[in-house]
């Protein structure tokens, strides 16, 4: 398991490529294919941290293969080439940038900047307002500055919400599931 985290940034090239940090953005990959070639079980290399672990119960089988569902949803049934996951686990736009389309722009660059080597990329989507209210002060202030309280709606309504957005760059829901997901090597706007 490999987590990366960072900051999104929006370059003018109009204005010396003078860079805008947008917002905030975390990705876990599962080298799984790494964990076959050792004789490792997909379960304990995902055990690592309980996100990955509920990725896990949804996205594998017993015999550590995609379950159909996943199958049908990524490839339309066929054979996914390799067991690698890309998980998008947290996307932040900062307040003063949302509403420019920057969301789709910055998960579209993530997917094409990690999935070499991947065979399905997965999210959770979930509405960052519901989130748990942190208890450090620091965090609170944090959490103020992101202006999650300007948010109308209910929490499934703000995940449906979620998930039409994200569906524009062909992640696809998987039944009974609050999870999606998206064949890597796909070209988006398919």
């Amino acid at each position: 398991m490999r987590s990366i985290d960072g900051t999104l940034e929006l370059m003018d090239i109009d204005n010396n490529d003078k860079k805008t940090t947008i917002g905030t953005f975390e990705v876990a990959l599962a080298d799984l294919e790494g964990a076959m070639n050792e004789r490792e079980s997909f379960f304990d290399v995902m055990d690592t941290t309980s996100t990955a672990c509920d990725y896990y119960g949804v996205l594998f089988d017993e015999n550590d293969d995609f379950k159909p569902s996943v199958r049908k949803a990524v490839v339309g049934g066929d054979y996914i080439h390799s067991p690698n996951l890309l998980m998008l686990d947290r996307l932040v736009i900062y307040p003063t940038h949302r509403g420019n389309g920057y969301g789709l722009l910055a998960l579209q660059a993530l997917v094409q900047r990690f999935r070499i080597g991947m065979g399905v990329v997965a999210m959770k989507p979930y509405p960052l307002q519901y989130e748990v209210k942190p208890r450090d002060e620091a965090k609170i202030v944090e959490r103020a500055a992101l202006q999650f309280d300007t948010f109308k709606g209910d929490k499934a309504q703000a995940t449906r919400k979620l998930k039409n957005y994200y569906a524009k760059l062909g992640f696809k829901n998987l039944p009974r599931t609050e999870y999606m997901v998206r064949d890597p090597s796909k070209p988006f706007g398919n």
